[in-house]
């Protein structure tokens, strides 16, 4: 029974042995295995920083461009209400522009015309009494001429109407009005 017992014992270290040997392989497989996989969570894990440093960059990169375009969005809106407030104010002076316009079509040109066709009217007027006048004074110095036997009468009136004629001669010249010129003779 010793006997047996030692070469059982003998055997069950034995299969102990090559139980443990097989149980190491095992864990040391597992190990190997743990070690790869710690490996590749490793990489992936720096993979993984990698893209989160890149994910940073790019969200604060957004977030630049965000508050430019935020700016640029700002820019833009007062532009456009300060154009809109110049579209306004140029609405308001055209149609400021056209009441006036309508105004002096409507109220004032029919006015002046007026105005100037009774100036034009004065015009004829004058001058067709300036030249009666002056015919007349021809006359009336020509008949004192032709019938007065009084010498000295006769030389101050030659005398006057050279005065006369200097005087007009002297007076600058009046243009006659472009419209008047044909009614005038």
């Amino acid at each position: 029974m010793e006997v047996e017992y030692a070469n059982r014992k003998t055997e069950l270290k034995k299969s102990m042995k090559k139980m443990l040997k097989e149980d190491e392989k095992k864990l040391e497989s597992i190990r190997k295995s743990g070690d790869d996989m710690i490996e590749f969570l490793k990489s992936e894990n720096e993979k993984l920083k990698g893209k989160h440093a890149a994910m940073k960059n790019e969200y604060s990169i957004l977030e630049r461009q965000f508050d430019v375009l935020t700016m640029k969005s700002d820019e833009i809106s007062r532009n456009f209400s300060s154009l809109q407030a110049y579209v306004q104010k140029k609405s308001s002076a055209i149609q400021k522009n056209e009441m006036n316009s309508q105004k002096c079509r409507h109220q004032y040109l029919p006015k002046y015309r007026e105005m100037i066709q009774d100036r034009d009217r004065h015009c004829i007027v004058e001058s067709k009494v300036r030249d009666l006048y002056k015919k007349r004074l021809e006359s009336i110095a020509t008949h004192i001429s032709n019938y007065c036997r009084d010498g000295t009468l006769v030389k101050n009136v030659k005398i006057i109407m050279e005065y006369l004629e200097n005087d007009l001669d002297n007076m600058p010249p009046q243009e006659i009005p472009e419209g008047l010129a044909d009614k005038l003779r």
